[in-house]
């Protein structure tokens, strides 16, 4: 696919270099060159692919993890029908049951935030609908119902950095 291609030319103009890819990642999708945040999300799977290779490589030879490497050995990546399902199936329930403000959604393991992006989309349409303004429901989103931690600072930040990008477009 175009994003693995894209993210093997990523791999040899940054190396390891997460903050370059979060800047050149940034900087395509304000410039339209990625439509969807959400393949940012995808573009680093492929990213750190070789990485999360080696790690489960040595496993099998019976090399422990180090500390450094145990986000490579955790990260799984959401396929789009479980996001749905998952956000779907809890936050929705919620948005009928709650004042929109007082709702509190939490993902505990973020990773790039995939699960957030959506609940993000499913907060603001119930907003909306509910006479927000599009500036007030973004900042009550953004400030009082979406919450993610990870062990991974790296996709910590990546998750923060999609959920800007799409607040701001």
């Amino acid at each position: 696919s175009n994003i693995k291609k894209l993210a093997n030319k990523l791999k040899e103009d940054f190396g390891r270099d997460v903050k370059a890819f979060m800047n050149y990642a940034k900087e395509k999708y304000l410039n339209g060159q990625i439509n969807d945040v959400q393949d940012i999300c995808w573009l680093y799977q492929y990213f750190i692919s070789d990485e999360k290779d080696r790690v489960y490589k040595n496993l099998m030879k019976g090399i422990k993890v180090s500390k450094e490497d145990i986000p490579f050995a955790t990260q799984l990546f959401t396929p789009d029908w479980v996001v749905k399902y998952l956000v779907d199936n809890s936050l929705s329930k919620a948005i009928k049951e709650k004042n929109l403000e007082d709702i509190k959604f939490l993902d505990p393991c973020q990773g790039t935030g995939l699960i957030l992006l959506y609940a993000f989309d499913v907060l603001k349409e119930a907003y909306l609908k509910q006479g927000y303004s599009e500036d007030q429901a973004i900042n009550n989103i953004l400030t009082k119902n979406l919450y993610g931690i990870d062990i991974d600072e790296n996709v910590c930040s990546i998750a923060r950095l999609t959920l800007l990008l799409k607040a701001k477009c």
